[in-house]
């Protein structure tokens, strides 16, 4: 903005500029292409992850196909030694392949957030996941207490199940020998945000391992098979989400998993329950 500017004797002596509006304007449009630049290198790490992953699988295919014939053709004639090197290399196969099919579900999770969100009872999806980990549930023994103050979210249905799988298979899979899971899994709302509430008692985790839970294929307990990449899948997806995912733990006590999902994602038909409530 151009303003006249005049000396104490009324004389026009000249013009200032205001600029602010413009610099402000400048500065907003250089933010935008920065973020639009940062979803397409996004967009661009994701589909080389899932065409490398893809073109991956026939060749890992074929090695396992090939050390299986070895195996049984020679395997008779190997001494104990060699053997072992075959059970290696089997091994080493087995873990690149598991290593791919956790890339695609990476993948698969970025393009279930994409998809259509909708009204989803949250109940229903957690019964289709208890389903899904069913023998789980049984050979640990497992008691899993529901309070959904919040019965809906609306998000993509995959989204909500890959979240909740996730972190009901973590609570049965690191549980404390001996010790049947007690499993806690509750809604309510905070603030501005509708949280979900996922508390076990199982091996727990210090706090220099809860630092780095949630980096992709990081394990903390090796007894355990996995590839650690479930809870990089759930806060990738909370973070996608506008919401976040935080945790607390003690080693042999358990751990908690709180997620906060922000309001315009939650559509509840009765009153939420507030923290205190809870």
């Amino acid at each position: 903005m151009v303003t006249p500017l005049f000396n104490e004797r009324k004389e026009h002596i000249g013009f200032t500029k205001i600029t602010r509006d413009l610099t402000e304007r400048v500065r907003n449009e250089a933010l935008m292409k920065k973020n639009m630049d940062l979803h397409r290198l996004n967009t661009d790490l994701d589909n080389f992850i899932y065409t490398a992953s893809h073109d991956l699988k026939s060749p890992i295919s074929n090695l396992e196909g090939l050390l299986s014939l070895v195996s049984s053709k020679i395997g008779p004639r190997l001494d104990e030694s060699e053997q072992k090197i075959i059970d290696l290399m089997s091994a080493s196969v087995q873990r690149l392949n598991d290593t791919i099919l956790s890339l695609i579900d990476v993948t698969k999770a970025q393009k279930n957030l994409n998809a259509r969100r909708e009204s989803v009872v949250i109940a229903e999806v957690l019964d289709d996941v208890k389903a899904d980990l069913a023998e789980m549930i049984l050979q640990a023994g497992a008691h899993i207490q529901e309070q959904l103050h919040v019965p809906r979210l609306t998000i993509a249905k995959a989204s909500l199940k890959s979240i909740l799988y996730n972190l009901l298979s973590n609570a049965l899979k690191y549980q404390t020998p001996g010790r049947p899971p007690e499993i806690s899994i509750r809604t309510y709302t905070e603030k501005q945000y509708t949280v979900l509430h996922v508390q076990d008692n199982g091996l727990g985790l210090t706090e220099a391992q809860q630092a780095k839970l949630f980096n992709m294929f990081k394990r903390f307990h090796t007894h355990v098979e996995g590839t650690g990449i479930g809870l990089y899948i759930v806060k990738r997806t909370m973070e996608n989400l506008g919401g976040h995912i935080s945790v607390s733990s003690i080693p042999d006590q358990g751990t908690t998993f709180t997620l906060r999902f922000p309001t315009d994602v939650v559509l509840t038909s009765e009153q939420p329950a507030r923290l205190e409530d809870v």
